[in-house]
């Protein structure tokens, strides 16, 4: 092989979208990758309304159950189109659509917290090419251990 081509070769064994920041995800058996990552990743994300920042489980102190909710998305996304809504499910079992009217309001009731669930700017960003050089330490980040790659 000459100095100007190069091989690379990514595994991905278990790749898994979190739809909404923090909370649990789903894993998948597809996807497509844009410059942000999976599409429909972190797509969403609960503002705190006291302070306007993003709640986030690496606080636990402030945001202690996070990971007991989960978010899927209820349809499969394209790129260039609107994300599907998702569905929330609570630590009770209880789910909620992510387009419903008083989503923000259940959570804020549940997290004992005034939220607002948000649309990311992530999920705005229209796709680009992605460099080889970029595309392991992208799907490393999303694809947990189960992401290898290998340049040349």
């Amino acid at each position: 092989m000459s100095n100007t081509q190069s091989a690379f070769s990514v595994v991905v064994e278990e790749p898994w979208r979190y739809q909404v920041k923090s909370m649990q995800g789903e894993q998948l058996n597809q996807t497509q990758v844009t410059e942000r990552g999976l599409l429909g990743d972190r797509a969403s994300a609960l503002r705190d309304n006291s302070n306007g920042k993003i709640a986030t489980a690496k606080n636990p102190r402030k945001w202690p159950n996070l990971f007991d909710y989960s978010a899927v998305l209820l349809g499969g996304p394209a790129v260039g189109e609107e994300l599907p809504a998702a569905r929330i499910t609570f630590p009770d079992g209880t789910t909620l659509a992510t387009d419903h009217a008083q989503t923000s309001r259940m959570l804020s009731a549940a997290l004992k917290r005034d939220v607002t669930l948000a649309r990311s700017h992530r999920a705005e960003r229209k796709p680009t090419r992605i460099k080889q050089r970029d595309l392991g330490g992208i799907l490393a980040r999303h694809g947990g251990s189960g992401a290898s790659g290998h340049g040349h």
